[in-house]
C-alpha cells in the first residue's frame, strides 16, 4: 500500500537503491530516501539449491545515513546475499539478490 500511496496519493516514495557494488567480501549500497533510513541488514545464505530449501541468516550492516550508504562484510562461504534498508516509518526496501560464483 505504501508504494501505491506514493504514486497515487502523492505520498512519500520508498527509498530507492542507486548502486550496489562488491569488492571481494565488502558490499556497499548507495541509496536515496526522503524518509530517514534507520537500519541496514545483510541477509545471506551459504547454501545452494532451491531457494525454499536454503537457510538464510541475517546480520546488522553498517549504516552511514549522512552519505546514503550501507556496507557489510560477507561471511565466508556466502553464496547469495542482499541488503535490506529500513526507514523511520518501518518500510523496508531490498537490493536485488546477488549470487557469488
Amino acid at each position: 500500500r505504501i508504494f501505491a500511496d506514493a504514486i497515487l496519493k502523492d505520498g512519500k516514495p520508498l527509498a530507492s537503491i542507486k548502486r550496489v557494488s562488491r569488492m571481494d567480501s565488502h558490499v556497499e549500497a548507495e541509496f536515496q530516501s526522503e524518509t530517514p533510513i534507520v537500519k541496514a541488514t545483510l541477509l545471506f545464505t551459504r547454501d545452494a539449491g532451491p531457494w525454499t530449501d536454503r537457510r538464510w541468516e541475517s546480520r546488522d550492516a553498517s549504516l552511514d545515513a549522512p552519505s546514503n550508504r550501507a556496507t557489510a562484510e560477507l561471511p565466508q562461504g556466502t553464496t547469495t546475499y542482499y541488503l535490506n534498508l529500513e526507514d523511520a516509518s518501518a518500510n523496508i526496501v531490498s537490493t536485488e539478490h546477488a549470487t557469488i560464483d
